[in-house]
């Protein structure tokens, strides 16, 4: 059973959602009518909207529980700084538990 919030959210996202795909269709339509794009453009396109839910909510706190845990123990042994501990657990939870930073890879002058 969701709550009522949630549900609220859900159906408001469902009308932008409306909104947006009846905007861009009459974009695409504008554009085939002023012979921007050819007649027989492609008129199909899709709309991706974020889940207003992660579906992961109970193993990220479960997460956050073990590493806030973790990070407690090492800094009462002194083995971490109190302000790592806060920049590891404000990282976590900047990004969330699927978060992949992207590779840096290094450059090279030619």
């Amino acid at each position: 059973m969701q709550s009522p919030t949630l549900h609220m959210l859900e159906e408001r996202q469902h009308a932008v959602r409306d909104m947006l795909t009846d905007i861009c269709a009459f974009q695409i339509d504008q554009a085939i009518r002023a012979k921007v794009l050819p007649a027989d453009a492609d008129k199909s396109f899709t709309l991706t909207l974020p889940n207003l839910l992660p579906p992961d909510t109970q193993a990220m706190a479960s997460a956050l529980n073990l590493v806030s845990q973790a990070l407690s123990t090492e800094a009462a042994r002194a083995t971490v700084t109190p302000e790592l501990a806060r920049q590891v657990l404000d990282a976590l939870l900047a990004h969330g538990p699927h978060h992949r930073p992207e590779p840096h890879w290094p450059t090279y002058a030619c």
